[in-house]
């Protein structure tokens, strides 16, 4: 029997495998969640942390590059995109967008942990 097409669930599938330390299995599931499903920013959020934590800066602005203009999207999962944009922009050394980027996933999701960590690191 096969694995149902449930994108949520392979993205799920994903993220345990990058906590188990397998990215190179997790990354072709990410790759093809933000082909097949450009809108589920959980998917495009994953592989460009992931890209970042590899120093894969070429890619990771190619991933932002082709981003689509998305009209309606889960507030977390903008949330999440805009806190991976701000580390993005920290590692190119382009503090006024990270600032932007953490400011506005600040105001969708305060109570994030993660997001709350970023957020006061750029308030000192």
């Amino acid at each position: 029997m096969a694995a149902p097409d449930y994108y949520p669930a392979r993205f799920n599938c994903a993220v345990a495998l990058m906590n188990l330390g397998r990215k190179d299995e997790a990354e072709p599931i990410l790759r093809e969640l933000t082909e097949r499903h450009p809108e589920y920013f959980f998917s495009r959020a994953a592989l460009l942390q992931l890209y970042c934590v590899q120093e894969r800066m070429e890619e990771a602005s190619l991933l932002i590059t082709e981003c689509p203009f998305v009209e309606e999207t889960h507030p977390d999962a903008q949330a999440a995109w805009l806190t991976t944009l701000c580390i993005y922009y920290e590692n190119k050394g382009e503090d006024e967008a990270a600032r932007q980027c953490i400011e506005s996933a600040h105001q969708i999701a305060p109570d994030n942990p993660k997001i709350k960590s970023l957020w006061e690191a750029w308030q000192d």
